[in-house]
């Protein structure tokens, strides 16, 4: 017998019956289980990321945070101890003075540290944190926090600072005088250096330094200290400074 022609309707509505008994299985089939060990994505979306993931989700709280705080460093000070972040206009919480800039304005300088960091204000602040601090390295996410946590203060775009660095050999403390140093030391040292019986690692009680070598270090700096450039501390101020330090010194020395 001869077979019958096939015919375009015929054909589709067999594909149709097809289509239709396996969706039908599929719906009627139980829930194939989720991997051992993989969760659904709804999950997946709902757990907060961790602290060294996703340094985009940075916020600014995050950046406030890790600049006041002083449990990021092995040193435990942070970059408040150093640096105000405070709009020119507004006034000081108080009458310390730190060895570093306002670093109100510091996300539109453009550059850093003379010149040297070309990139941005968190790669300039990764520089303070390993040479002051002794940290190995900033994690990504408090460094977008940071920058952040700077770009928030929405200063004009400022030009970039010159670091007035004073040569030790230039620094003159022979006009020093301790009792306006005094003040001055409460101010600017007492933070890291206390006043006290000796008993602290800090303490110079028990310097052996003459007042020109303590105001050298002044001016210079030494392992985690930072230096106090011409613009913070002016020659008297340190000459002062220099000669109040080395009066604390026990007399039997």
């Amino acid at each position: 017998m001869q077979a019958e022609p096939d015919r375009p309707g015929r054909t589709a509505r067999a594909i149709l019956a097809v289509a239709a008994g396996l969706a039908g299985s599929f719906l009627t089939a139980p829930a194939i289980p989720l991997l051992a060990g993989r969760a659904a994505p709804e999950e997946r979306a709902s757990e907060p990321p961790k602290p060294y993931e996703s340094p985009t989700r940075a916020t600014v709280q995050e950046g406030k945070e890790f600049f006041h705080s002083r449990d990021v460093a092995p040193v435990k000070i942070s970059c408040a101890d150093c640096h105000l972040i405070l709009h020119p206009q507004a006034a000081p919480p108080d009458d310390l003075i730190r060895p570093g800039h306002n670093l109100f304005d510091a996300f539109g300088r453009g550059t850093w540290w003379n010149d040297r960091i070309l990139t941005d204000c968190g790669e300039a602040a990764e520089v303070c944190l390993k040479r002051f601090q002794g940290a190995d390295e900033m994690p990504p996410r408090a460094r977008v926090g940071l920058v952040k946590y700077m770009k928030s203060m929405e200063a004009p775009v400022s030009v970039s600072l010159t670091l007035l660095r004073v040569p030790a050999a230039r620094t003159d403390v022979s006009g020093g005088d301790s009792a306006r140093g005094e003040d001055l030391y409460r101010r600017a040292c007492a933070f890291c250096h206390p006043v006290d019986d000796g008993s602290s690692e800090l303490s110079l009680l028990k310097s052996k330094m003459t007042p020109q070598e303590i105001g050298e270090t002044i001016r210079t700096g030494f392992e985690r200290m930072p230096f106090f450039q011409a613009d913070i501390l002016s020659e008297q101020e340190v000459a002062d400074i220099a000669a109040y330090t080395y009066s604390l010194r026990p007399t039997s020395q």
